[in-house]
């Protein structure tokens, strides 16, 4: 009977985790599909690349790791205001230079 449990179980674990396992994948998939269609709503990228900067030095400035600079560089997050205000300092430009008009999004 013992052994039963524990064949069910293992039974029941290994559906649980392959299931889980498909499920991230296809997160991942639509994620991926999904980035490839973001929304550029920030020029921060082409501000820094303008005055050759660097995002490391952006993120060093800010004081936040690098991959959030990266995030949002490549538009996979936005910044708050009080981020952008900041960024828009530290790069010295108008904040509207850090934001894209409507015919540049897409």
């Amino acid at each position: 009977m013992e052994n039963d449990k524990k064949r069910i179980f293992k039974s029941l674990y290994v559906d649980f985790f392959h299931t889980n396992v498909l499920m991230l994948q296809n997160i991942r998939y639509i994620c991926s599909k999904h980035s490839n269609n973001l929304m550029k709503l920030n020029k921060i990228k082409q501000v820094l690349d303008e005055r050759g900067s660097s995002q490391t030095w952006l993120a060093k400035k800010l004081g936040k790791n690098f991959s959030t600079v990266n995030a949002y560089c490549c538009n996979r997050y936005q910044p708050d205001l009080a981020t952008l205000l900041e960024i828009a300092g530290i790069l010295q430009v108008d904040l509207k230079d850090l934001i894209t008009d409507e015919h540049e999004r897409g």
